[in-house]
């Protein structure tokens, strides 16, 4: 799936609903239980979790050339709540592929190895 507001015509709202979808499918395919805040107040986008593990929270971004841009491990440009609530971010860049990011305190490193 890939999506881009200029060549799609649609909102940024519209554009981030449909990187919160391509990042929910991702984590069931990975075995993930996943739940979708209803309200875009909530503190994070999806809260997550398998077997027995403890729930995560995630916020989900959409990544492209006027947003953000990836390298070294890091996302540039990028403004993003946090507020030391959010175990996970979920990156969707505009051509569908999903990369998960977070704080060391959960120890996700770039390397994706966890706990996605």
């Amino acid at each position: 799936m890939s999506f881009h507001k200029s060549s799609t015509g649609l909102s940024t709202g519209t554009l981030g609903a449909m990187s919160e979808m391509v990042a929910i499918a991702d984590l069931m395919k990975r075995g993930y239980h996943v739940f979708r805040a209803q309200s875009p107040s909530c503190p994070c986008d999806l809260v997550i979790f398998k077997d027995n593990q403890v729930c995560l929270r995630v916020e989900v971004r959409t990544i492209n050339g006027e947003r953000g841009t990836y390298s070294n491990g890091k996302i540039a440009n990028m403004h993003y709540k946090d507020n030391g609530i959010i175990d996970i971010w979920a990156f969707v860049w505009v051509n569908g592929k999903v990369e998960y990011h977070g704080p060391p305190k959960v120890g996700i490193d770039s390397n994706n190895d966890y706990p996605i």
